[in-house]
C-alpha cells in the first residue's frame, strides 16, 4: 500500500501554498473569461500580448488556465483518496508551465508586453517550482513499494 505520508511529503508542506496560489489563479481565469466573453471589445490586444497570443481567442487562454488551475486543484482535494493525485498535481502544473511559457514569449515580442512578460515570468517562476515538488512527491510514489497504484485495500 502507498504510504501516502510518505508520497505526498511536500503537499503536506506546502499544501497551504499550492491551494493558495492555484485557487488565486483559478479565480483570476474565470474572472479573464467573464471579462472576455461579457466586454465586446479586444481584451487580448497584439501590441500587448504578441502576434503569437493574439492569433487565438482570450476565452481559449481563460480556459487554459482554468484547466491547469482546476486540475491542479482537483489533485490537491483528493489527495492519499486516490493514489493518482500527484498525476493530476503534474499536469496542472505542466500546462500552467505551457500557458504561462507562452504569456512570457508574448511579452517578450510585442511592443508593449514589458508588463505581460514580468507577470509571466514571476508566474511561470513559482509554477516550475511547483512542478519541481510534484515531480518529487511522483518519484517518491514511483519508488514505493506498491507502485504501481491500485485501489485501496480494505
Amino acid at each position: 500500500m502507498l504510504d501516502c505520508a510518505t508520497a505526498s511529503q511536500n503537499l503536506r508542506r506546502y499544501g497551504n501554498v499550492q491551494l493558495f496560489v492555484q485557487a488565486h489563479f483559478l479565480v483570476m481565469g474565470i474572472a479573464f473569461w467573464v471579462v472576455a466573453k461579457v466586454l465586446d471589445v479586444a481584451v487580448m490586444s497584439t501590441r500587448v500580448y504578441g502576434e503569437f497570443i493574439g492569433h487565438f481567442p482570450a476565452e481559449w487562454w481563460a480556459g487554459s488556465i482554468i484547466l491547469a488551475s482546476g486540475l491542479f486543484l482537483a489533485g490537491i482535494i483528493i489527495n492519499g483518496n486516490w493514489r493518482w493525485s500527484v498525476c493530476l498535481r503534474l499536469a496542472g502544473a505542466s500546462w500552467h508551465v505551457l500557458t504561462l511559457s507562452a504569456f512570457a514569449h508574448g511579452g517578450a515580442t510585442a511592443q508593449e508586453g514589458m508588463h505581460l512578460l514580468i507577470w509571466a515570468c514571476v508566474a511561470l517562476s513559482m509554477h516550475l517550482w511547483l512542478l519541481w515538488w510534484n515531480l518529487g512527491d511522483f518519484a517518491r510514489a514511483v519508488r514505493s513499494k506498491s507502485w504501481p497504484p491500485t485501489k485501496p485495500s480494505k
